[in-house]
């Protein structure tokens, strides 16, 4: 949070104007993505990621050690 310097309006640091005085605020890059959507408590994407990633290894590592892994391994026959 911080205050409007045209009227001192306490704000939260999403707004674009002070809603008493119309001053011009500048907004912080955490509240806003490229898309202008709010992400102030939004999905935690790295972790999601994380695990995504973690699975897929998983799943990769999975194929390679079965019967399907040795199929790709024998090569033509």
């Amino acid at each position: 949070m911080h205050d409007c310097p045209g009227c001192g309006v306490p704000l939260h640091g999403h707004e674009e104007a002070c809603p008493r005085c119309g001053t011009k605020q500048y907004v912080r890059r955490k509240f806003y993505d490229v898309a202008g959507v709010s992400k102030e408590s939004g999905f935690p994407w790295g972790v999601f990621i994380a695990v995504i990633l973690v699975i897929g290894i998983g799943i990769v590592v999975a194929l390679q050690t079965s019967w399907v892994g040795e199929l790709m391994h024998q090569g033509p026959k």
